[in-house]
């Protein structure tokens, strides 16, 4: 490890399909792996997340410790140590990174024999309280760069020229980086040749001739060191500012979730409601305004229930029907089917019901 590398910290690779690989290291012994296929989940999970409770415990703790003697953070230092560990408890589980920066920046105050009882409670307190500017400031550049909604006459490049004036501290800002010996193709991570090697009992030699390209130069891979959440943070803005990635709102929760598709989506992926999400509601309830707009569709939809009541062969009472023999379920296909090329704008709202009635 860099000598000024200190624990926790992350190294980030991109192998050749673009993932971003997330090896984490707790301590010398505990290390970590994930896999994110497209940066920037993260940052919008961040950006998304209720931190009301930390607020309120933060605007609490402030208001007991502030203007205090150094009598009263000698007195009151396990108290005020057990409730920041709390406050970072209150997030296991509930992002990917947040809760791992945060226990490693308190283990490391608290283990910081330099600082005073007061300088520690001092410390932790402003790890908390820019966590909750973090989240104000990277929710602006998120709107104002990446909502594919916002500012359309204006280009990417411009909106980060403005998000670097609102906050020139990025002007000059710059991640560690580092070179590694490791399986690469086309100058990036080769990860199913880490895992082949990994799978197999091979000696140095052996371990060289599999890293070892066709070539002559020396394979090595570039990855990026983050050190905190901060960097973590501005390092996935700044990918996704680089991959032309784009956000939108949802239209029922209201957060902002990934562009993925070139089709045009208006929901995302998270659950809503039991176990549908976003989506599945969204495009029911899309459905819906557009059938109470629409008599046609309501017509279909009244003949669909009357038919769906039935059940069997709901023509079988009308042998001059086309359906006479059809099952239900063969009828529910060619009617969707016509339902879909009406709302399409293929056939005529006349032809919708002709064909359904038979």
């Amino acid at each position: 490890m860099n000598e000024k590398t200190k624990y926790p910290y992350c190294k980030i690779f991109f192998d050749i399909e673009n993932q971003a690989h997330f090896v984490t290291y707790t301590d010398e012994s505990r290390h970590g792996h994930a896999v994110e296929r497209n940066i920037g989940g993260g940052l919008i999970d961040f950006i998304t997340m209720d931190l009301s409770a930390i607020q309120t415990e933060l605007d609490a703790i402030e208001q007991e410790i502030v203007g205090k003697p150094e009598l009263f953070y000698r007195v009151s230092y396990e108290k005020y140590k057990n409730r920041f560990f709390d406050l970072a408890q209150m997030l296991d589980g509930k992002h990917r990174c947040i809760y791992f920066f945060l226990i490693g920046q308190l283990n490391g105050i608290f283990c910081d024999i330099t600082l005073s009882d007061e300088q520690q409670i001092q410390t932790a307190f402003g790890i908390f309280a820019d966590l909750l500017r973090y989240q104000k400031r990277f929710d602006f550049g998120v709107n104002l760069c990446l909502d594919i909604d916002n500012l359309p006459d204006y280009t990417i490049s411009e909106k980060f020229i403005g998000f670097a004036t609102a906050f020139p501290e990025y002007n000059q800002f710059v991640f560690k980086s580092s070179l590694a010996v490791s399986p690469t193709y086309k100058g990036k991570l080769d990860f199913d040749k880490i895992q082949y090697i990994n799978k197999k009992e091979v000696d140095t030699k052996e371990l060289l001739r599999l890293i070892h390209t066709d070539h002559e130069g020396v394979s090595i891979a570039s990855y990026t060191i983050i050190e905190n959440l901060h960097e973590m943070l501005f390092f996935e803005f700044t990918e996704m500012l680089k991959q032309g990635l784009r956000v939108k709102k949802c239209g029922l929760c209201g957060r902002y979730f990934i562009l993925l598709s070139k089709h045009e989506t208006e929901y995302c992926d998270r659950l809503y409601r039991g176990k549908r999400t976003c989506k599945q509601f969204g495009a029911k309830k899309v459905f819906n305004e557009r059938v109470a707009a629409d008599p046609v569709l309501q017509e279909y939809q009244r003949i669909y229930k009357r038919y769906f009541a039935r059940g069997g062969r709901p023509f079988e009472k009308h042998p001059d029907s086309r359906f006479y023999n059809i099952r239900f379920v063969e009828w529910s296909k060619i009617a969707n089917e016509l339902r879909q090329r009406y709302c399409n704008g293929e056939i005529t709202g006349e032809a919708l019901i002709d064909g359904v009635t038979g």
